[in-house]
């Protein structure tokens, strides 16, 4: 786990990634990635981690939970399809499904703020029907991608103790 703006301690967000990325795509997140960084500056606390399946990344989620309380944000990054985000390699424990998500409808409550934002870099997860739409049922705002695509700006604003993410 690297931690950024590790003295900020009221709003922290997580950056959670796979391993392993068999395309190299996740590498052109860096700028992205970097841009919202510096956007941040030193108002938001960051935790960044890589997983190789929704076991792990539940662990590393309960740590951080048991360190600093529930994330205020996250993105979570792998590829994807309207009905699965690649977490790992195999479908069983590698890929958080809708499947997954439906038989755990509380999976994000236990580490996240009930106002939280979800940005998701991962393709096509914001179809309707599909795994950004399941999540945010858990009652958070998601960003997603309807499409085959990566974001290539994150914007954040802060307004009255809340962040406000625009994705594009």
């Amino acid at each position: 786990i690297v931690y950024i703006n590790y003295h900020i301690l009221e709003l922290y967000g997580i950056i959670i990634f796979p391993h392993f990325d068999r395309s190299s795509s996740f590498y052109y997140d860096r700028v992205c990635l970097m841009d919202f960084v510096e956007n941040i500056g030193d108002r938001l606390n960051l935790r960044v981690f890589e997983c190789g399946g929704v076991t792990e990344m539940c662990d590393r989620l309960s740590t951080l939970k048991e360190i600093y309380g529930k994330a205020s944000f996250a993105i979570i990054g792998g590829h994807g399809n309207p009905y699965a985000i690649a977490l790992g390699d195999n479908y069983h424990d590698g890929w958080l499904s809708a499947g997954i998500l439906r038989k755990q409808r509380n999976l994000f409550k236990a580490y996240f703020k009930d106002d939280s934002t979800m940005v998701l870099f991962s393709c096509s997860t914001g179809k309707e029907g599909g795994v950004a739409q399941i999540i945010s049922e858990q009652g958070f705002e998601i960003l997603a991608p309807n499409e085959d695509t990566s974001p290539a700006k994150i914007y954040v604003n802060f307004q009255g103790g809340r962040s406000n993410f625009d994705v594009r």
